[in-house]
């Protein structure tokens, strides 16, 4: 009996080690032939080069925001990049132009336009722009179901009228109002509106002593990937640095995981993911990321909160799904119901410019940004553009009126496989970043939750991969800011 069972483990093991190399076998001769037929479908980076030629493109230099200040000898640095590894960078990510809305220009004009003049906002709307005699189209969200309605008026004189008594009532809104109206028997014009907010004065002296907090998270964009697409931005980062405002870079910043849920839940609320038991997509998260965490205490000093992103909430994507708000059979009222029950939970007073994603990613014929187009765009601009605009003028008129404020704001733009689209942002956050630099009492923070993760760049590279846990991490420091920590704390953040 035990001569049987002997040999049948005998035969047992000697299946299982030849089956392991067979299949070990099968994968190399796999692997060979794809790399084969890789080396062959990309000329560009095959070796028809001649010696001296693969000696200089084989330097790739580690890329640095500044490069004055030496690497530490000892201690944790950045490891040197792979090899070929930026010239396949440049043929991926710079072969071809950056994007535009340009051809959006030809389709659509402006059919009115906010004024500002010492302050003081009104509002212009042109007659010739639509077509005579036909009716002129406002969108706005309603606050009880969630849902863009339209209402509809006579003329764009009418409306004039309607948004210039908007100004007069200074009520509270969501920041922005679509229009359209015909502009020929075939066409139609569309514009999204930024309307900028009426922000009470705070008489508290109280507030005076407190400085806001402005986070900008860019989804999946490595360190690397941000120095080499966002040149306008490193520009006007490095400008602002000559003045009294400080800017600190985190060279050797790092990912907790490739995804954005666990890096966000881990930011907010200090809560690590299981590793022993993942979450799968597409199923939902186990727990939502506990913003409360976050944002009660502030909310208990009074500070004004606000989530914004470029997804649409009626989604399974983003907010809805990282609050676990999700309610996929449920009509549209009652699930914009359950998300202000788990916005309130989360302590987040305001999502604003949240609310016009959903029409402009219909717009663009899509249900999320994820997998393209090259460009997302609404009347000849690009959505970040009008999101950066609302902020930029939402924060300044709080700031004026001593109202403390945390924001955080996510842009999943280079969540894409081709990971060029982020290069759309440049001019933008550049920008926005002059304005928010200026705000002498904001502290603002531009991070990425991981690298990118999707593309050839990672297929083809070890860099690709090594920057996909290697994220980027500026901050800005303002003198109001700056006083208020103290130089024993802005000692620390330059030494770090």
């Amino acid at each position: 009996m035990i001569n049987v069972r002997t040999k049948f483990i005998k035969r047992l093991v000697t299946t299982t080690v030849l089956i392991c190399c067979l299949y070990f076998a099968h994968n190399v001769i796999m692997w060979r032939a794809l790399e084969s037929k890789a080396t062959v479908s990309r000329p560009s980076l095959s070796a028809t080069r001649t010696e001296q030629q693969l000696v200089t493109l084989d330097e790739c230099p580690v890329l640095r925001y500044n490069p004055s200040i030496p690497l530490p000898f000892e201690g944790c640095r950045r490891v040197k990049p792979a090899s070929g590894s930026c010239q396949l960078a440049q043929e991926l990510f710079f072969s071809e132009p950056t994007a535009t809305c340009k051809p959006q220009l030809n389709k659509n004009k402006n059919i009115c336009q906010i004024i500002e003049h010492d302050g003081q906002f009104d509002v212009e709307c042109f007659e010739k722009v639509c077509v005579d005699e036909t009716m002129v189209f406002l969108g706005e969200i309603n606050r009880n179901t969630g849902i863009l309605e339209w209402q509809d008026f006579p003329s764009t004189h009418d409306l004039e009228t309607h948004l210039r008594a908007v100004f007069t009532k200074q009520i509270d809104h969501y920041g922005f109002c679509f229009i359209k109206c015909a502009v020929s028997t075939h066409k139609l014009a569309q514009q999204l509106l930024i309307v900028p907010p009426f922000i009470p004065p705070n008489k508290n002296s109280n507030s005076l002593s407190k400085f806001n907090i402005n986070i900008m998270l860019v989804d999946s964009v490595s360190h690397s990937h941000f120095l080499r697409s966002m040149p306008t931005t490193l520009k006007t980062l490095q400008s602002i640095q000559k003045t009294s405002t400080s800017v600190f870079n985190f060279e050797l910043f790092q990912s907790l995981k490739a995804r954005t849920y666990e890096n966000l839940q881990a930011m907010v609320s200090g809560v690590l993911y299981d590793d022993e038991r993942p979450y799968l997509e597409p199923e939902l998260p186990p727990v939502p990321i506990y913003l409360e965490r976050l944002l009660s205490g502030f909310k208990k000093q009074a500070y004004e909160t606000m989530y914004t992103e470029d997804l649409c909430w009626t989604y399974r994507s983003g907010l809805v799904k990282k609050l676990l708000a999700l309610m996929p059979k449920g009509n549209i009222t009652t699930r914009w119901q359950r998300l202000k029950m788990k916005l309130e939970k989360a302590k987040i007073d305001r999502i604003d410019m949240t609310l016009s994603s959903c029409e402009i990613l219909h717009y663009n014929n899509i249900y999320n940004p994820f997998f393209g187009p090259p460009a997302v765009c609404y009347n000849g601009q690009y959505q970040h553009h009008y999101i950066l605009d609302y902020l930029s003028k939402r924060q300044k008129s709080l700031e004026a009126n001593h109202r403390s404020f945390f924001h955080i704001t996510l842009l999943n733009i280079n969540h894409e496989g081709r990971g060029r689209r982020i290069q759309t942002l440049d001019d933008s956050l550049a920008d926005y970043l002059k304005i928010a630099s200026k705000l002498n009492n904001t502290f603002t923070i531009v991070l990425s939750d991981h690298g990118n993760t999707y593309g050839e760049y990672i297929g083809r590279s070890e860099e690709g991969r090594v920057e996909m846990f290697h994220t980027f991490l500026f901050m800005v420091v303002p003198p109001g800011v700056s006083k208020t920590l103290g130089e024993k704390r802005m000692s620390a953040l330059n030494v770090n």
